[in-house]
C-alpha cells in the first residue's frame, strides 16, 4: 500500500514538473514578445521624433533601442532572427544630424524587420 502511494506521488510529481517546464517556456515566450514590442515602440518613438525634426529626442529613443536590442539578445532569440538590427541602429544614429533622410530610412527598415520578426515569433 505504501509503495502504491509512493508511485502515485511520483507520478504527480512528474506531471507537476512537466507542467512547470511548459509554463516556464510560455513565460519566456511572453517575455520575449514584451521585449520585441518595447523595441518596436522605441523605434517608432525615434521615427516620430525625427519626423518632428527633434533629433535630440530621436537620439534618446535610439539609445533606448540599443538597450532593447541587448535585452532581446538576452531572451535567447536566434541570432539570425535579429541579424542586421545593430547595423540599422548604428546607421540611424550616425546619420541623425548629417543625413536625417538616411537615418529615417534606416529606422524604417528596422521597423519593417521588427514587423517581420513579430509575425514569425
Amino acid at each position: 500500500e505504501v509503495q502504491n502511494e509512493i508511485d502515485s506521488v511520483q507520478s504527480e510529481l512528474s506531471t507537476a514538473q512537466t507542467t512547470i517546464a511548459e509554463k516556464e517556456a510560455e513565460i519566456a515566450k511572453i517575455d520575449q514578445s514584451r521585449v520585441v514590442y518595447k523595441f518596436q515602440a522605441d523605434v517608432n518613438a525615434a521615427r516620430l521624433a525625427l519626423e518632428n525634426i527633434d533629433t535630440a529626442s530621436s537620439r534618446q529613443a535610439l539609445t533606448f533601442v540599443q538597450s532593447d536590442l541587448a535585452d532581446l539578445e538576452n531572451t535567447g532569440i536566434a541570432p539570425d532572427a535579429i541579424a542586421g538590427f545593430k547595423a540599422r541602429i548604428e546607421e540611424a544614429l550616425e546619420n541623425l544630424d548629417k543625413d536625417p533622410l538616411q537615418s529615417k530610412e534606416a529606422m524604417e527598415t528596422l521597423n519593417e524587420n521588427l514587423l517581420l520578426l513579430i509575425n514569425n515569433l
